[in-house]
């Protein structure tokens, strides 16, 4: 949500957005929004707009629901609220479907703000019922927020827990013991936890999460970036799962664990008995390379995506042996049924190939139904040529030989996608951008086995930053 309002500067094609609080409080009138749009006024003053060319207005209605935030990613998702508030002081024809969805957010950045956005909800149901993500900036504000929307929050889906800078510090220390109560009440229907902290802003304890998660009665999904202290060695790990009773029929079952603390976040996770529940799980390779998480998981497990970062070869590479434990773990988890691996290769291909060319080189769940290997790299020539002398024939043969194998019956789709990434800037100029089709020609024929089965995709998808 977002405050708006409109000033009017002489002509009725000219404005000045006022940027305010990330939240709605003014409702915007008539009289404060603009009589015509600019397309309208072109058709006015058609010296002024020579290029323009006026659009139905479920065109433009199109263009602001691809603007919705759709990732997890929270900078991402400020700058997607941002662009729709911008559109709404346009004109009245904008101003209502962008609203419609500024409403579905409230971002709390401090605790004087929340209590006058909590106040402000409280006498307006409607746009109570209308909200379906909360952004919490600073732990201050999460208390009276909770407190004062007791039974009013119907239709928040999502919680998130990030500083909006670098230099703010997310601090759950400052937590009331009786928060945790006043969560249970207010976000009873919150089914996504998002939690991004910088590496200062972390729960001092395992405890203080346990009692964090569990104050949400119907989590399905948890995302955590941090969190806890980052602890290797399972021994050091020092939390007694009986101080804190975990809810009967908890619907947790789904966990992505990214960066710093996830290794904290696992051991908490794997000493409770919430990795037993777990039927899908998304973590960075050096987070998962003992199997504990995947023993625990054991037949409920269905999907599990394998991230390799910037360090994960270097990791690896001194851990002998993990790669036979890993793929002994992995064999216990029969049900697993979804397995995807994403490597980075923003540079060192040969380096971050190192894991992924390992892992596919043991055995893999016999239940398997679809195998995908997402590459993050530039979308350019250069680069898919570098990617291939990384993916040489050995290898292919490798690959192709173990899932083109009598014992994968029910597999039905190996992929490997490139995720490319082009400079907005370098969007006309195509020369350099080979095609979906040239990838899929490049690769082929270096898997002739899984292309003869009707397996292999090539998929290719490209994105930018506006």
């Amino acid at each position: 949500m977002s405050d708006l309002f409109l000033r009017r500067t002489g002509s009725p094609t000219q404005i000045q957005p006022i940027p305010l609080p990330h939240f709605y409080s003014k409702e915007l009138t008539p009289s404060t929004t603009l009589s015509m749009s600019r397309t309208e006024s072109a058709q006015i003053h058609p010296d002024r707009y020579p290029g323009s060319i006026t659009l139905p207005i479920e065109i433009w209605e199109h263009a602001f629901d691809y603007l919705v935030p759709s990732s997890w990613n929270t900078e991402k998702m400020l700058k997607d609220l941002s662009r729709l508030r911008t559109c709404a002081t346009v004109c009245r024809s904008w101003r209502a479907r962008c609203l419609f969805h500024l409403r579905q957010y409230v971002v709390l950045e401090d605790r004087r703000q929340a209590a006058r956005i909590a106040k402000r909800l409280s006498r307006d149901r409607r746009l109570a019922a209308a909200v379906t993500t909360v952004v919490v900036s600073k732990a201050e504000a999460l208390g009276p927020f909770a407190t004062s929307m007791a039974r009013k929050l119907v239709h928040v889906r999502t919680l998130v827990l990030k500083p909006l800078s670098i230099q703010e510090d997310w601090k759950p220390k400052l937590l009331h013991a009786d928060i945790f109560l006043h969560l249970r009440i207010a976000f009873d229907s919150v089914t996504n936890l998002y939690i991004e902290f910088n590496w200062e802003s972390l729960f001092p304890s395992a405890v203080l999460l346990a009692r964090f998660l569990y104050s949400l009665p119907q989590l399905s999904h948890f995302y955590c970036r941090g969190g806890l202290k980052r602890q290797d060695d399972p021994k050091d790990f020092d939390f007694n799962p009986h101080v804190v009773l975990q809810p009967s029929d908890w619907p947790l079952a789904h966990v992505d664990l990214d960066y710093a603390g996830a290794t904290g976040v696992m051991h908490f996770l794997v000493k409770t008995s919430i990795a037993a529940t777990l039927t899908s799980i998304s973590a960075e390779m050096q987070a998962l390379k003992d199997g504990k998480m995947l023993e625990a998981a054991g037949k409920v497990l269905r999907d599990l995506h394998v991230r390799f970062d910037v360090n994960s070869d270097d990791v690896l590479r001194r851990k002998r042996g993990w790669n036979e434990e890993f793929s002994r773990q992995l064999l216990q988890n029969t049900n697993l049924q979804t397995f995807t691996a994403t490597i980075f290769l923003w540079n060192y291909h040969r380096k971050r190939l190192y894991g992924l060319r390992t892992l596919l080189s043991g055995p893999l769940p016999s239940n398997l139904r679809e195998v995908t290997v997402i590459f993050k790299m530039d979308w350019s020539r250069e680069e898919i040529e570098s990617l291939l002398r990384c993916l040489n024939e050995d290898i292919c043969a490798q690959i192709d030989e173990l899932l083109s194998g009598p014992q994968y019956k029910m597999l039905h789709t190996v992929s490997f996608h490139i995720d490319g990434y082009v400079d907005a800037l370098d969007l006309q100029d195509r020369s350099d951008h080979p095609t979906e089709n040239e990838w899929k020609e490049l690769l082929s024929p270096r898997l002739p086995r899984l292309c003869a089965r009707g397996l292999l995709r090539t998929p290719a998808t490209l994105y930018t930053e506006p």
